[in-house]
């Protein structure tokens, strides 16, 4: 049978139409359904392939798919009960006579790796870095301005690269520093922080609150990281406490603290003491001088003595509980916590404590 001339051809668009259709059809139906932002990957960038001011539409995707977290759960201590296990990794923070910890578990769910806090009257963030194992807490405070932080979904020289709303500067967490955008070159002021279990942090500072959050792993705790000698020498092997001031950077192993747990040091002219806790798997840090006077530290038991006073002192506060300098508080020293490998590639020039006669590499 012979088909009319006219009736192919519209025969032919139909055709043409459908097919048309078909292959258009998933996308309309996405877009006319609402759709959860998925998670974005955490892409490793080396520092000198991302440019400044890089593409806008980069960072609306991953705004939306990271949004600032601002609101969460505090609760005092007392309050936690069984949803931060004893042994659980915590980022302990002191800020303005007010304590307040994080659980490295909640924090490490993609996402709430940056959380935008106040403690102590002072806009704060806390954050941590999967990848480099770094838990700080900076100021939000730049330029007289307070900035909202959130995770870009990229890391630099593996370290996260975080970034703010208001100015959509990008920030290397492991440093603090923005490498892009209109603050580049500022550097975040840094407030002290602990990598602690929570029972050590809370008996420390019984009115602590604690952050709650979703959990993202369990993995981060006293049980699991030394369930075997091996496990736990391969984690004392990892990491370190690093230190940058006057333009030099020194850091200290776990291994080697884990060895000597009082080390009595001097860098770039400060008089340092560290204190690595082996319960919890922590490491302090304090100038160890005060009222004009340089002390020696040694270990009694669970506290510290001095050598010229013998008073007796807290390594986790770095408060004296007895003896002629009671009451006295030694000043906490800002570092870092990470992974030797983070800390090298951002301190390439950094220099490793080795030996109690405090020769470096």
């Amino acid at each position: 049978m012979n088909v009319p001339r006219p009736r192919l051809f519209w025969v032919a668009i139909a055709a043409i139409t459908a097919t048309a259709t078909l292959s258009l059809l998933p996308g309309l139906l996405e877009w006319l359904t609402p759709q959860t932002p998925e998670p974005a990957v955490l892409t490793s960038v080396p520092s000198g392939e991302r440019k400044p001011d890089g593409p806008r539409h980069e960072y609306m995707m991953t705004f939306s798919a990271f949004p600032p977290l601002v609101r969460f759960e505090v609760v005092p201590a007392v309050e936690v009960g069984p949803r931060i296990a004893d042994d659980e990794f915590v980022l302990g923070a002191e800020v303005g006579g007010e304590s307040r910890a994080y659980p490295l578990n909640m924090l490490g769910k993609p996402g709430s790796e940056v959380v935008n806090d106040s403690l102590g009257g002072q806009p704060i963030v806390a954050t941590f870095c999967g990848l480099c194992e770094a838990p700080l807490v900076f100021s939000r405070q730049v330029n007289n301005r307070t900035l909202t932080f959130y995770v870009s979904g990229l890391a630099v020289d593996s370290s996260m690269l975080i970034e703010d709303v208001e100015t959509r500067s990008g920030w290397i967490q492991i440093e603090g520093r923005a490498i892009e955008g209109p603050l580049q070159g500022k550097m975040l002021d840094q407030f002290p922080a602990l990598w602690i279990d929570w029972k050590a942090w809370r008996t420390a500072h019984p009115s602590t609150t604690a952050v709650l959050l979703s959990r993202g792993s369990r993995k981060y705790s006293r049980t699991i990281t030394g369930k075997s000698a091996a496990s736990r020498a391969a984690w004392l092997d990892a990491m370190q406490w690093g230190l940058a001031r006057n333009g030099q950077t020194g850091s200290w192993p776990f291994a080697a603290m884990a060895a000597h747990p009082v080390i009595n040091d001097t860098f770039a002219g400060l008089p340092l003491l560290l204190t690595f806790h082996a319960d919890s798997l922590s490491t302090t840090a304090f100038d160890r001088r005060t009222n004009n006077r340089v002390l020696n530290f040694t270990r009694r038991g669970d506290k510290l003595v001095d050598a010229e006073t013998r008073s007796t002192w807290d390594p986790l506060t770095g408060r004296a509980l007895s003896g002629p300098l009671a009451g006295d508080r030694l000043s906490p020293v800002i570092g870092t916590v990470s992974t030797r490998r983070a800390w090298n590639a951002h301190h390439p020039e950094s220099r490793a404590w080795q030996s109690p006669d405090l020769t470096r590499e």
